[in-house]
């Protein structure tokens, strides 16, 4: 229990110092470009996708 612990301080020290140079602005916006057009994509596209799947399933 005391090495879990002692490590896990070690872990929030070394987080404390890499936080501050994180561009959390940065990942933010690529998680957005590559989450938004997947969705939208889907959300269109989604009676093909359960034909598909249906289709798909029955053949098999």
């Amino acid at each position: 229990m005391f090495i879990l612990l002692k490590n896990l301080s070690l872990l929030n020290s070394y987080w404390s110092l890499i936080i501050p140079y994180v561009a959390f602005g940065i990942i933010g916006a690529g998680l957005m470009i590559t989450t938004v057009p997947t969705v939208v994509i889907y959300l269109l596209l989604n009676k093909q996708v359960q034909k598909s799947m249906i289709a798909g399933a029955i053949k098999g």
